[in-house]
């Protein structure tokens, strides 16, 4: 059984600092949590070909699912936004930041109980599995064997805007934006795998995050009133 429980906070403050200049600026928080309800945490059996009166290609499975024993993603996000806008006759100017934080610890560790599989029914009466399947993170590494991955990162965004009433019929808007996302935490470093030949070969390296790069969004756009 899927889960999730979601919840939002968000706080607004305007400020009309004169005449002529208004500020606003927003905090938002969101806390997310999915998981999985397992009412049995225990292996898995598979059985294929098992008979069943006349039928001998049925699948038997039973235990807890496979991928639900360690699934489940936690996110707390959050975000804040400060618009600062002048008004200039015709002309309203707005610049701004709006930047965004996401911490989110994901756990997901397919056969994390075990998994138990059967070439035919007999072997499962017998108790002879023919393949096991278990997977677990390295508690040299990790401290656990079902380890959550975490990932810790932002965006940082800037940006300026002006509106202009040329007049009672034409409204002009352009602007530009400035993103740049940023990772405040990398994963583990995997030495052996950075120096075999598929690393190498596809230029590919596991602990090294992508660096700063700037996003740049151009914005133009206009309001024709027709009189209609």
């Amino acid at each position: 059984l899927q889960s999730n429980r979601t919840h939002s906070f968000v706080a607004e403050l305007h400020t009309q600092l004169t005449d002529a200049i208004s500020n606003e600026a927003r905090l938002n928080y969101t806390r997310v949590r999915d998981w999985r309800d397992v009412p049995y945490q225990g292996p898995a059996a598979y059985v294929v070909n098992a008979h069943y009166g006349d039928k001998t290609d049925g699948n038997i499975s039973m235990g807890t699912e496979y991928s639900s024993a360690v699934n489940d993603v936690d996110q707390d996000n959050w975000s804040f936004e400060d618009n600062l806008s002048f008004y200039l006759g015709d002309h309203t100017l707005t610049v701004g930041t709006h930047e965004e934080f996401f911490n989110t610890r994901n756990g997901y560790i397919q056969y994390a109980n075990g998994l138990f599989y059967y070439n035919n029914i007999e072997n499962f009466l017998n108790n002879q599995a023919d393949y096991y399947y278990y997977n677990y993170s390295d508690e040299a590494l990790t401290g656990t064997s079902r380890w959550r991955a975490k990932v810790h990162a932002g965006q940082f965004g800037f940006y300026a805007q002006d509106k202009w009433d040329v007049n009672n019929a034409l409204q002009l808007t352009y602007g530009l934006r400035v993103d740049a996302p940023v990772f405040f935490n990398s994963p583990t470093t995997n030495d052996e795998f950075n120096q075999s030949a598929a690393a190498t070969t596809y230029n590919v390296e596991v602990g090294k995050m992508p660096g700063v790069k700037l996003l740049l969004s151009p914005r133009v756009g206009f309001r024709w009133y027709t009189g209609d």
